[in-house]
């Protein structure tokens, strides 16, 4: 349960400690990394694998900044770090995305044919609401990459902000201004193995949600 005083302040604190309203999914023929919470937080543990670790809200509510701390114990591993995000090397240490709200829905086709984590992704969001897309804020290991945008080439559901570059494993703590104004249905984690075949460990200490 989110703390009522916070939330009046303008700050929601995620709970890290247990899973909660965190829901773990995976992507079909892909190995998902491996997921616990304990008192010290989340422990993401990639091993050539990926997932998405979900977090919904009971309504929609407009985000103005996120403030994520945690530790890199290794990162995704690359022989030349220009070819960061392309296919075959589509691996990121941190991505942190915003559900947002929109009018969006699957039509009956797509309900067929469209991924299974798709599905659930829309499943998971009131049927009166939809989905305008998910933006993501990644954390880049390729200096080109930093201040950048784009629509991933799988998906024009997925937009990406390449808002901060990390050159070694260690402590983190990011602020993200977000430059959105819909409103966001919940919160999307992932950090990603399978295409570079790495093994790393991403831990997540604090989470907080400066709303309006």
């Amino acid at each position: 349960m989110l703390n009522f005083n916070k939330i009046l302040m303008g700050i929601i604190v995620i709970p890290l400690s247990y899973q909660g309203n965190w829901k773990l999914d995976a992507y079909s023929k892909i190995a998902p990394n491996i997921v616990s919470f304990s008192q010290k937080g989340i422990s993401i543990k990639v091993n050539s694998s990926a997932g998405p670790l979900l977090y919904y809200f009971d309504h929609p509510i407009k985000i103005k900044q996120i403030k994520i701390a945690g530790e890199f114990k290794g990162l995704p591993t690359f022989l030349d770090y220009s070819l960061q995000g392309e296919k075959g090397y589509d691996d990121y240490p941190l991505r942190v995305g915003l559900i947002l709200d929109g009018n969006k829905k699957l039509t009956i086709v797509q309900k067929v044919f469209s991924p299974e984590w798709i599905k659930r992704l829309y499943n998971n969001i009131s049927s009166e609401r939809g989905i305008d897309y998910i933006q993501f804020y990644n954390v880049t290991q390729n200096p080109s990459q930093l201040g950048k945008s784009r629509i991933h080439p799988l998906s024009d559901l997925l937009h990406e902000n390449f808002f901060a570059y990390v050159k070694e494993s260690g402590l983190f703590s990011y602020e993200i201004k977000v430059d959105v104004s819909q409103n966001v249905s919940g919160i999307w984690i992932s950090s990603d193995g399978d295409d570079t075949h790495s093994q790393y460990e991403v831990d997540i200490s604090n989470l907080q949600l400066q709303i309006d």
